[in-house]
């Protein structure tokens, strides 16, 4: 195993502390340095056959930092305002975090990997539709709320605790992400509800949307998932509509 897994939890630790702070510069750094541990594969499931020697013990160290990884990226991306241009990276580490362990967010694969499915950083449960993280019902509310009615947060810090239906971060009960609400959190953020169109947020929405279109081509082609691609579509298509016919 490398140094990096041998810290792993440790690494990511770090991670989060640059994603929680006041600064929007240590916070991009903390997005890329999780991506960065992404992209070598420590930040995802142990490839196949170097997860034998110790059960599911390394696999599940790994589900850890990313659960909390995860969730810190995408409690950052609901809680702040969108007119950091610096937050696009750290869409796209979560989003980078979700497909590497997109496999895992059916109950019976990471059963088989973890030996406790609720171990896995990602959930697909049928239930939680309406979820962002397990069981906090964050879309029962008005999406307008989620997104583009808070205040917007400055590089000292100033309104990062934006009013918002979303709670404080804790690192010590860190939830699995649902990946249906993950993909309306970017939907929301890559259409405004309300005039936003300033030339400074309109690169930040264009990568949020590609970065939302790199997660639907990483759903599974299965049975399982379709419940998940029929709900990304009953929320998408009117949202998409609504913006082509508003420029007609």
């Amino acid at each position: 195993s490398t140094l990096e897994e041998k810290l792993l939890l440790s690494l990511t630790k770090e991670c989060v502390k640059g994603l929680q702070d006041v600064s929007w510069t240590r916070r991009v750094t903390g997005a890329m340095a999780i991506s960065d541990l992404a992209a070598k594969e420590i930040l995802a499931p142990p490839p196949q056959g170097l997860n034998s020697n110790d059960g599911p013990g390394r696999a599940r160290k790994r589900a850890q930092a990313t659960r909390l990884a995860l969730s810190s990226l995408t409690w950052l991306v609901a809680k702040t305002r969108i007119r950091w241009s610096g937050k696009s990276e750290v869409v796209k580490a979560a989003v980078e975090l979700a497909n590497a362990w997109m496999p895992y967010a059916e109950s019976s694969k990471a059963k088989h990997l973890l030996g406790d499915p609720m171990l896995a950083p990602l959930s697909l449960q049928k239930e939680n539709e309406k979820d962002l993280f397990l069981w906090d019902s964050y879309f029962e509310q008005s999406e307008d709320d989620c997104v583009d009615g808070q205040r917007e947060d400055s590089d000292q810090g100033e309104g990062i605790e934006a009013s918002t239906n979303i709670g404080k971060f804790d690192e010590e009960s860190a939830s699995a992400v649902h990946i249906g609400g993950l993909c309306r959190l970017l939907l929301s953020q890559s259409f405004p509800t309300t005039a936003l169109y300033a030339d400074e947020i309109l690169p930040f929405r264009s990568g949020v949307l590609q970065s939302f279109e790199h997660l639907l081509k990483s759903l599974p082609d299965s049975s399982e998932w379709l419940f998940l691609r029929r709900s990304i579509f009953s929320f998408a298509a009117p949202r998409f509509l609504e913006v082509f016919g508003d420029h007609s």
